[in-house]
């Protein structure tokens, strides 16, 4: 699975304080079945250059990535950030804090007020070859209060994401169902800081995979993990309901943003491995 949005390396910003901190974020990662991760440290255009950003963010992910080494965790990294909205973005070398060699910005808004220029600053961003990300939108009272802004953005070319950990309060979780089947959710990641204060809950996002799939009637029990760099399904159904299944699944598709999507569907007639607890295996 991949997080685009995580303030896991060290001394950047209110994220990891020193790489023990940033090591055990990792590890919860790692095991919650995070593979590929963007490290989006905060940017704040009024506070610092883009200079000066990108050479303190390199010093953090060379001591990070030095620790590293020798610890049982494999990952695939991108240098990102998450920058905080201004109209003179457009005037700045973007192009320095998108993820890796992506074109893909994370862009945060105020959560106090609803900025002005938006719509302009997304298009003249589009024009410079940038496609916005916008970070978090469950955080904005603007958004959750009149979603057409969230249409309007979406329409004109950019992508929505939402922390995981919303989805685990019940009333906001209601809500962001509604935008993910109106197709205005596209990017589910933890935006961890801490292990304390906000730590990564990918794994509960899958079991809500889960619990969804296990709504199927032909579906006796179920895994989901990753395969390959996709999310897939292991089923344990009749022969005669695989199709069932597929179908099943193709239309639970239709309602899950885009990096939340089941790409992979084995079934097996047989009851899937269990370990001594009686829980189902991952692996």
């Amino acid at each position: 699975m991949t997080d685009l949005h995580c303030h896991i390396l060290p001394g950047m910003d209110d994220g990891a304080k020193d790489t023990a901190v940033s090591l055990e974020l990792l590890r919860r990662e790692y095991e919650d079945g995070v593979r590929n991760i963007a490290f989006t440290s905060h940017f704040n255009s009024e506070r610092t250059t883009v200079e000066a950003f990108t050479e303190k963010r390199q010093a953090a992910f060379e001591q990070l990535t030095a620790a590293l080494e020798g610890q049982p965790m494999q990952f695939d990294f991108k240098l990102g950030a998450e920058v905080f909205f201004s109209p003179g973005l457009c005037e700045l070398d973007t192009r320095a804090l998108c993820m890796g060699d992506t074109a893909y910005l994370l862009l945060e808004f105020p959560t106090t007020h609803k900025p002005h220029f938006i719509r302009q600053t997304l298009y003249n961003l589009q024009q410079q070859g940038i496609v916005p990300l916008i970070a978090h939108i469950e955080r904005y009272p603007y958004v959750l209060e009149d979603p057409t802004l969230l249409y309007d953005w979406v329409a004109a070319g950019a992508y929505a994401q939402i922390n995981v950990g919303a989805l685990l309060e019940p009333k906001l979780c209601k809500k962001l169902c509604k935008f993910i089947q109106w197709g205005l959710v596209h990017v589910i990641s933890t935006d961890t800081h801490s292990p304390d204060k906000r730590p990564p809950h990918m794994a509960q996002g899958v079991q809500q995979l889960e619990k969804l799939l296990g709504k199927c009637d032909a579906i006796k029990e179920c895994i989901v993990k990753e395969m390959g760099k996709k999310i897939g399904t292991v089923v344990c159904c009749e022969d005669d309901k695989q199709q069932q299944v597929k179908a099943f699944v193709t239309e639970l598709n239709r309602t899950l943003p885009m990096y939340k999507r089941i790409s992979v569907v084995e079934c097996s007639a047989e009851s899937l491995p269990r370990n001594a607890l009686g829980k189902l295996l991952r692996k």
